[in-house]
């Protein structure tokens, strides 16, 4: 969630209230969210009683991203609290040598599970493609 943008203010002050029953649905992109789903309250959960002991990661720099020498699907929400997708999915496609970024136009976790995991799989296939036959994709 944050390699490509920093956290936004509002996500941070937000986080602070997460006792808050909407912070959920807010989180979510304004997705129903139903209270006795076991995934709802596995998530409220955490937020209100995890405690983390490591300090939050640094955001990656530059060079960082530009030295990653794997093949890259990144995934991003264009609408989400977490970070700004458009500036994530410019950097994204700017600095990472073997990306395929895609800007999706909701939220992406438990919205599009489906859709994330048919992507993935593609992704995947596309990599065996590129392993098998490297000449058809130089």
């Amino acid at each position: 969630m944050r390699t490509f943008t920093p956290f936004p203010v509002p996500l941070r002050v937000r986080t602070a209230l997460t006792l808050v029953p909407a912070f959920l649905a807010w989180i979510s992109g304004g997705a129903e969210v139903a209270e006795d789903d076991p995934v709802t309250t596995v998530i409220d959960e955490g937020m209100r009683t995890y405690r983390i002991t490591l300090p939050t990661p640094a955001l990656f720099t530059d060079a960082r991203l530009r030295g990653l020498t794997v093949p890259v699907l990144a995934l991003i929400a264009a609408r989400s609290v977490i970070h700004d997708g458009r500036r994530a999915a410019t950097r994204a496609r700017e600095l990472l040598p073997d990306a395929r970024v895609e800007l999706w136009p909701r939220a992406i976790a438990g919205e599009s599970a489906d859709e994330v995991n048919a992507r993935v799989l593609e992704f995947l296939a596309e990599l065996e493609q590129r392993r098998e036959s490297p000449e058809r994709f130089a």
